[in-house]
């Protein structure tokens, strides 16, 4: 199985029936439809398979739409295929769904917050602004053209680093009909946005503070299950401490996932699996990696496809890549550095050396490998301080999830 990473969608990918297949199909979906209805006390079955699209565009109804489409689009995957990513990340909004599945946020917590960040950004919703996507010319060219267009109180900004040669501007709408024109002439094409505001741009400042405070009602814990990169900056959280930080900075600064993919790319991950209404993070990543695959859940003859690709059932192999995954997400308490050398880069390295010649040469792990694993795990928590409660909700975790490939009792083998 290939190192993978998911990824979920932003607003703009809405359509009237998303999810409705799931829902009608599988009782998780149907579960998780149920607990964002209860959590927000509105239908968001009805919203999302019965209103017009006009309503469903509206930003507080279609950001806690997506995010729960998302949300029960992975939590069906995980019934069937129980596979742990090595990475997760989303696009502005989609970034809300990559920290309920890995464990920091509540999904019942998550679809308030976007409820509330829609009626925000609808708040800050006026006619003389506009967003437009731009394709066919390289960044730095929309950027200058931005930075030339934009005098006194008529700005306009790059929002959105979508791909290479794709970009979202937003600003004020003389601004952006402006920039349109003047890259239309030298070759790129656009697209008018069916968004109701400017966002990821200085139009939101008003709401900067207001939005930050607005975080510290809610609980954001560890990334227990994978680690989630940041819109922000283009890399992985530190800690759960950066959260709140990084979500509200999200509001006025721009989407950074070229950078993002360009990370994920250089950690050696090779697939990438959408989760959400459409499929442009899929036809994103296709545009700015090479010699990857890629499926979006959305798509009947990808889920075919990911039949072919995963076989997680079988597949011993995701136990060590759960064992990195926790590995890597547990937080250090100690400042001792070179015990942290030794206990957990060097045999995290080791393990993971071990797991790239098994996926290279698509074999699976024996029990001993398996063991080696365990052991590599229980340094880290030893070395990290990691405390007892916390080791047992982890062994837990993995034993919950893949553990019974093995025949071996987890928590036995460290008595």
């Amino acid at each position: 199985m290939k190192k993978f990473a998911v990824v979920f969608p932003g607003q703009g990918s809405q359509y009237v029936g998303m999810g409705k297949e799931l829902y009608d199909n599988f009782s998780i979906a149907r579960q998780t439809f149920e607990e964002a209805s209860d959590a927000l006390g509105m239908s968001v079955e009805e919203l999302c398979f019965e209103n017009d699209e006009q309503a469903l565009t509206m930003t507080e109804n279609c950001q806690p739409a997506i995010l729960t489409v998302s949300t029960a689009m992975y939590q069906v995957f995980q019934t069937e295929y129980k596979c742990v990513p090595f990475y997760a990340a989303g696009h502005s909004l989609g970034e809300y769904t990559a920290l309920v599945i890995s464990g920091a946020l509540a999904f019942s917590d998550a679809v308030k917050i976007v409820r509330s960040r829609g009626r925000f950004m609808q708040e800050a919703s006026t006619q003389d602004n506009l967003m437009a996507a731009v394709s066919g010319l390289y960044s730095d060219i929309v950027v200058e053209e931005c930075r030339k267009v934009s005098v006194d109180n008529k700005v306009v900004v790059v929002s959105n680093f979508n791909s290479p040669q794709q970009s979202t501007i937003s600003g004020d709408k003389s601004a952006v009909e402006a920039v349109v024109k003047n890259l239309e002439a030298i070759g790129a094409t656009s697209t008018v946005l069916k968004v109701s505001a400017p966002f990821h741009s200085p139009f939101m400042h008003f709401f900067f503070f207001f939005f930050f405070f607005f975080f510290f009602f809610y609980k954001f814990g560890d990334m227990r299950k994978c680690q989630v990169v940041s819109n922000v900056t283009g890399k992985p959280y530190e800690s759960s401490a950066s959260i709140i930080d990084n979500l509200t900075l999200q509001m006025t600064k721009p989407v950074q996932w070229v950078n993002t993919l360009r990370f994920l790319e250089s950690e050696g991950v090779l697939a990438y699996l959408e989760f959400g209404p459409k499929h442009v993070m899929k036809n994103l990543v296709k545009r700015t990696i090479t010699n990857v695959s890629t499926y979006s859940y959305d798509e009947e003859e990808d889920k075919k496809k990911l039949k072919e690709e995963f076989q997680p059932a079988q597949d011993k192999l995701r136990f060590i890549s759960k064992c990195m995954a926790i590995a890597v997400c547990t937080r250090n308490n100690s400042d001792d550095e070179e015990a942290y050398e030794k206990g957990v880069i060097f045999p995290y390295r080791k393990v993971k050396e071990m797991y790239e010649e098994l996926e290279a040469k698509r074999e699976q792990p024996t029990f001993e490998q398996a063991k080696e694993a365990l052991e590599m795990l229980k340094s880290v928590f030893r070395t990290k301080q990691t405390e007892l409660k916390e080791q047992e909700e982890r062994w837990k975790e993995l034993y919950n999830e893949v553990g019974y490939q093995f025949d071996f009792d987890i928590f036995s083998a460290f008595r």
